[in-house]
């Protein structure tokens, strides 16, 4: 077996091909890697140059006022519902053009009277005490009793900006578009800076970059559904509790060819709490309805809009398949490092990857935060919650009865 020390040799070996004999475990780790890298930094830099080749600015209009209608469905958030239905009526869009309809996914709590204690004081709020049925079929109840041209969907846990409808209805001025999403923002307190905090934040700086690279050529396909809007002519019913409320409206948006687009400037804010723990089950969960949100949507892979399929396939599903990706690539390095080269170096290169998430995950214990071996375990531990995420989509086992993540 080669030693150690032979490794910078083998690395030159492989870029002057030199005494290099490529076999089929090569081909098969090379491809496996690719497709691994492919969603976190292939694709991201075939966004960064097809969006100055393609881009297209959107037609806005400041001060553009349209009738709103904001959907706000809950469960058991006596703490946060007050100072959520306060920041829609102190935004500065005019209160007279805003409805709120808050749905209740059978409370246990104090939720329903502390709304019903604000309805006389916003004359525009309706309140709906429902069954516990699930998240999915409150939207359904409360988006046909919606007035407003343009609809809002909002989450307990979410502050608005003062701005953050204003600037998101300037967008709806241009025809083409069809939902506008914000920008989410953690608004972290001493005690909230975790690994939980800390994934989430850099996956959002992330995403961030990539739903406005898409949306700036045509739509962005992975949604950020603590606050979004839609044209309300263009919402369709949610077909199921297995999928994603906040991602199948993008997936039949995309049907119409109408563009789906980040409003950066838009901030929205998310106060709640935050664990590795929580964020894993709700990587698990998110995992599993949207991947029976694509499997609902799946005529978008018919090519009738490539553009759509491609972003789809590129920013969403392509994740899917690293974490079986990474397992088999372990174990052909495992099985074949005696043999080829590259197996040989795979199998080195994992042994560190998993080096650093395993003194990532003992910093993690001591509260000793290291940026390096941090990024390693959250990264783990996202994709593992993907991975679970796989099996409870095949086995059904995921609905939109959700409880709150902490």
């Amino acid at each position: 077996m080669t030693s150690l020390r032979s490794l910078p040799t083998l690395f030159l070996d492989m870029i002057i091909f030199d005494n290099m004999n490529i076999n089929f475990s090569d081909i098969i780790l090379l491809l496996l890697f690719f497709l691994i890298l492919y969603p976190y930094a292939v694709y991201p830099a075939i966004l960064f140059f097809f969006s100055k080749i393609f881009k297209k600015e959107v037609n806005k209009k400041v001060g553009l006022r349209k009738k709103i209608s904001i959907i706000l469905s809950c469960y058991n958030e006596e703490e946060l519902i007050e100072d959520c239905i306060h920041s829609v009526f102190q935004s500065d869009y005019p209160s007279e053009d805003i409805e709120l309809l808050v749905g209740s996914d059978g409370s246990t709590d104090k939720t329903a009277e502390i709304v019903k204690k604000l309805m006389p004081i916003y004359p525009q709020l309706k309140f709906f005490d429902l069954p516990r049925s699930g998240k999915n079929k409150v939207v359904n109840i409360l988006a046909p009793q919606a007035e407003g041209e343009i609809l809002f969907f909002l989450d307990a846990d979410i502050r608005i900006s003062k701005n953050s409808i204003s600037l998101m209805l300037e967008s709806f001025n241009d025809d083409d578009v069809g939902i506008v999403l914000s920008t989410i923002m953690s608004l972290e307190g001493e005690n909230d800076v975790n690994s939980g905090h800390f994934g989430e934040d850099k996956y959002r700086l992330f995403e961030k970059y990539l739903r406005k690279k898409e949306g700036s050529i045509f739509a962005t396909m992975n949604g950020s559904g603590g606050f979004y809007s839609i044209r309300k002519s263009l919402f369709r019913a949610l077909p199921n509790e297995y999928v994603c409320d906040d991602f199948t409206p993008l997936l039949y948006v995309s049907f119409e060819k109408k563009r789906i687009i980040l409003e950066d400037r838009s901030l929205v804010y998310e106060i709640r709490g935050k664990t590795l723990k929580g964020e894993f089950s709700r990587r698990v969960r998110m995992a599993a309805c949207s991947m029976s949100s694509v499997w609902n949507a799946r005529k978008i892979f018919s090519f009738k809009t490539p553009l759509a399929a491609f972003f789809l396939f590129s920013h969403k599903v392509s994740r899917w398949y690293v974490p079986p990706f990474l397992l088999i690539a372990s174990i052909i390095s495992f099985l074949f490092y005696k043999e080829a080269i590259i197996p040989y170096i795979s199998l080195y290169l994992i042994g560190i990857t998993f080096l650093l998430i395993f003194v990532g995950w003992i910093l993690e214990k001591l509260n000793i935060k290291c940026i390096i071996f941090r990024f390693a375990y959250v990264f783990f531990y996202m994709n593992l919650g993907m991975f679970f995420g796989v099996f409870k989509f095949l086995s059904k086992k995921q609905n939109s009865k959700w409880e709150s993540i902490k």
